[in-house]
């Protein structure tokens, strides 16, 4: 015994309305055109493209001397400074990050 439910949203095309004020700071109407939607998507790629270092990390001494320097006296604050740099680079290879090393070199061999 199947029961037909009728939908209880009407979908009506009309554009939108833009308030003067609003048209005078450069603020337009949702695209409808696939085209012009298109276009707009492309320029959002580009724009986060452009964004740098979003994906990589740089760690600052190689990862022996990073772990080499965790394990010293727990009232140096070096100890602390290399066993952050450990978890970052343990998020890093878990996210799939890049991970480059003083100066910029890629780390391959980690």
């Amino acid at each position: 015994m199947a029961v037909e439910i009728e939908p209880q949203i009407e979908i009506r095309e009309t554009e939108a309305k833009v308030p003067p004020e609003l048209r005078q700071e450069g603020v337009s109407a949702r695209p409808e055109k696939p085209a012009e939607i298109e276009s707009v998507q492309q320029q959002v790629q580009e724009e986060e493209s452009k964004q740098p270092g979003e994906d990589t990390v740089t760690l600052p001494a190689s990862l022996e001397e990073l772990r080499n320097l965790a394990k010293g006296p727990i009232t140096s604050s070096i100890t602390w400074f290399a066993n952050f740099w450990l978890r970052i680079f343990k998020k890093a290879v878990h996210y799939g990050y890049r991970i480059l090393l003083k100066g910029g070199k890629d780390n391959a061999s980690a």
